[in-house]
């Protein structure tokens, strides 16, 4: 089959190891399409192939026709987080620019969040047709205007007439629904002005948020409020675009760093005393951050795609948003090299101490508000306290794939029901057949005492359970 999308150009140059050379003598000379000279260069995400097999005949029409593809020849080629995207417009530029493709820079091995509407960096390979390109990540932007989420580029251009460069980064306007305007806005006497000859992108006014609603990566991306995260500088941190988070970072259950006045104005003065120094290595994995008022953004609006959003108005940001809450976050596994896990989690149990941890212990703590731990052959529970310990210094639980249940405390160990405090035998029956497992109940003939009779000693009286108690 040759035709525009399936032909010699298409996968089955891919396969045969002729793509390359293609793209490389494809349509276009010089240093890339938009006549941009710069390494790397602003461009307008328009659609994300986060899945290629979506990608059919009509479909691809519809990028030739519609956004104006150069070469669709190796559409059914494009690795997944391929790009569609558009140079950011500015004074040199026409509008009439062609979309082009960017294959993601990192391998598929680390695989980085974008959002249709959301600007990104691109580069060009030297010396080659610049008919395609490679985007390396989302632009940052100033911290009132970035957002985990979906960051619109565009509202750093927002200005308000009469205030200051302090007073306009400090401010986003709270008292207005966040939008998504295409190039800069002016505010004047309380009311919000565009300026098409700025727009960064072709399209109109709506042009940002039609990208947002139609694109087929905006119908699969939750646009809702993200707290913002503050890291410690030696952790690494890896955030999601939905309250997701992985920090690689040392013991923390709160704040970063306590602060202190100074004459060189307030600074940190060193971790919260709560948390362990020294050899404290922690990873930290929690999703639902930001549940109470502590930790949660100052203040959520709806933007005008009707979806909630963070208010970035840096003035009134919680110094809090975001941090640690081993009370409320919603799920959470939290592993450390030296941690409190008792007291940090407030794990109380009635007759049991706490770990004493005033120096720290090595912890590993599951939170969250339901639990599913699913295996096909069997599941062990074990307490080893050397490496090498022998069976009879190890307890356990075992479920088995059986339907059996089997408790298992170690030589010097019993089996407590109730409390540390359980102090009651309980009375087993003994027969010269034992008893039996019928059908998932415990079988055996009743207990009979006569009189003078000793129960519990052996013999037809029956004989104690002799590694269980109960209260």
């Amino acid at each position: 089959m040759t035709d525009n999308y399936n032909g010699n150009r298409g996968v089955g140059a891919a396969a045969e190891g002729r793509l390359g050379g293609i793209l490389a003598s494809s349509v276009g000379k010089g240093l890339n399409l938009s006549g941009q000279t710069s390494l790397f260069t602003r461009v307008v995400v328009e659609e994300v192939i986060f899945d290629p097999s979506l990608i059919d005949d009509e479909r691809a029409k519809y990028y030739e026709t519609e956004l104006k593809l150069r070469d669709t020849s190796f559409l059914r080629s494009l690795p997944p987080n391929t790009i569609i995207g558009k140079a950011v417009r500015d004074g040199s530029s026409t509008g009439t620019e062609d979309s082009q493709y960017f294959f993601p820079m990192f391998p598929p091995h680390l695989m980085f969040p974008i959002k249709a509407g959301e600007h990104v960096w691109v580069f060009y390979e030297e010396n080659k047709s610049n008919h395609f390109g490679y985007w390396l990540f989302r632009i940052t932007e100033p911290r009132d205007i970035d957002d985990l989420n979906q960051t619109h580029a565009d509202r750093k251009f927002h200005l308000e007439q009469k205030k200051g460069t302090k007073d306009k980064f400090e401010s986003t306007f709270d008292d207005e629904v966040p939008g998504f305007d295409n190039g800069p806005t002016l505010k004047v006497a309380g009311e919000k002005h565009g300026n098409a000859p700025g727009a960064s992108y072709k399209g109109g006014e709506k042009a940002y948020e039609k990208l947002i609603k139609e694109s087929d990566a905006g119908k699969v991306h939750d646009l809702e409020d993200v707290p913002r995260f503050k890291k410690r500088p030696g952790d690494f941190a890896i955030q999601g675009s939905n309250n997701t988070l992985i920090v690689w970072g040392t013991d923390r259950s709160g704040p970063s760093a306590e602060d202190e006045a100074s004459p060189k104005g307030k600074r940190a003065k060193g971790k919260p005393k709560a948390d362990k120094s020294g050899k404290s290595g922690s990873i930290d994995i929690v999703v639902g951050r930001g549940q109470k008022d502590k930790t949660k953004p100052k203040k959520v609006s709806k933007n005008s795609l009707g979806k909630d959003e963070v208010i970035k108005n840096v003035s009134k940001e919680s110094a809090t948003e975001g941090d640690p809450d081993f009370e409320s976050d919603l799920a959470r596994i939290y592993l450390s090299m030296k941690t409190d896990p008792d007291k940090n989690f407030n794990v109380k149990l009635k007759g049991i101490d706490a770990t004493p941890a005033d120096d720290g212990v090595p912890a590993a703590i599951i939170k969250v508000d339901h639990m599913r731990i699913i295996v096909r052959e069997s599941l062990k529970f074990l307490v080893q306290p050397e490496f090498d310990s022998p069976e009879s210094d190890c307890a356990g639980v075992v479920i088995k794939n059986d339907g059996n249940i089997i408790f298992v405390p170690s030589e010097k160990g019993i089996l407590k029901l109730g409390g540390e405090d359980a102090d009651i035998a309980l009375i087993g029956i003994h027969t010269s057949a034992g008893a039996a497992n019928a059908g998932g109940k415990v079988a055996a003939p009743g207990l009979t005492c006569t009189m003078g009779g000793i129960t519990g000693n052996g013999g037809a009286h029956g004989v104690f359970a002799t590694k269980i108690m109960a209260k």
